[in-house]
């Protein structure tokens, strides 16, 4: 247990391991009263699961797309130097990067300002927090605000950005449209099941894809009048718009409430 508890994959590799750990808690495994059905169990009834601390997803995400903001800056103003392009505009605009983060149907609205080389300032409304940030040769970051410490790993995908902070595994999606019917696969588009202007309900089967050689049916998350994006045959990646719909509920659309209160750790002075 300790073990998994302290395995850390990066890259693209996508791994059960926080899970296993979870699963390797419960009760009926520490007693050894598991059966062949116990799993099908667990994932029927949702019963076990990673536990993630909000504030520590949010404050982190901000982190890293701030971190990568300003490095992406850098090397654009450093590149421009190179070619002998001498323009201050870049550096003045990282002063103050406004910068939003949206987890849980609550949009956090962030300003990142850098104070040196391994440090920067998140603001939030009247809140501030700084943050020390190492880079890890790894391609991690090694985070320190208030008295806590994190490891940090997090690549901007299709469908949003995948962190695993601590070794668990975050997703912050992207906010998508709900009339926006889009691939979380990669691979090929076989086929429509509704036809272009036809009628589809929310849950139903609307396209076949092909990934690993093996065909899966794609469903609409939405009712409405679908307007087809891709002809069949096409290769398609995560987060492909496949189908546009002409909702039948308006009301349907997500509402994203704005964050108005005060992000919680545990303070006290970003350790060195």
């Amino acid at each position: 247990m300790g073990a998994l508890k302290e395995l850390f994959i990066l890259g693209e590799i996508r791994t059960t391991v926080e899970y296993l750990g979870e699963l390797l808690e419960t009760d009926a495994f520490k007693e050894n009263t598991i059966d062949t059905a116990w799993l099908d169990g667990i994932i029927a009834e949702k019963s076990v699961s990673v536990a993630i601390d909000t504030e520590s997803a949010v404050i982190n995400a901000a982190v890293f797309r701030g971190w990568k903001t300003i490095q992406d800056a850098l090397v654009g103003f450093k590149t421009a130097l190179e070619k002998g392009q001498l323009s201050l505009l870049p550096l003045r605009e990282m002063q103050q990067i406004p910068l939003e983060i949206t987890y849980e149907d609550i949009k956090y609205s962030f300003k990142v300002s850098p104070r040196s080389r391994d440090t920067m300032l998140l603001t939030i409304g009247e809140q501030e927090i700084v943050v020390k940030i190492l880079q890890q040769p790894d391609g991690s970051l090694f985070v320190s605000y208030g008295k806590e410490n994190h490891r940090v790993f997090a690549r901007e995908e299709p469908l949003g950005l995948r962190m695993i902070l601590d070794g668990v595994t975050v997703l912050l999606p992207t906010v998508y449209d709900p009339s926006e019917l889009r691939s979380d696969i990669t691979g090929k588009l076989v086929r429509y099941l509704v036809e272009d202007g036809a009628q589809v309900e929310a849950g139903t089967p609307f396209a076949e894809a092909e990934a690993m050689k093996m065909l899966i049916t794609i469903k609409a998350t939405e009712s409405g009048t679908i307007s087809h994006e891709k002809q069949p045959g096409s290769i398609i990646n995560q987060g492909d718009l496949l189908s546009s719909l002409t909702l039948k509920d308006p009301s349907k659309v997500k509402k994203i409430l704005p964050y108005d209160g005060v992000l919680t750790y545990e303070a006290g002075v970003a350790s060195s």
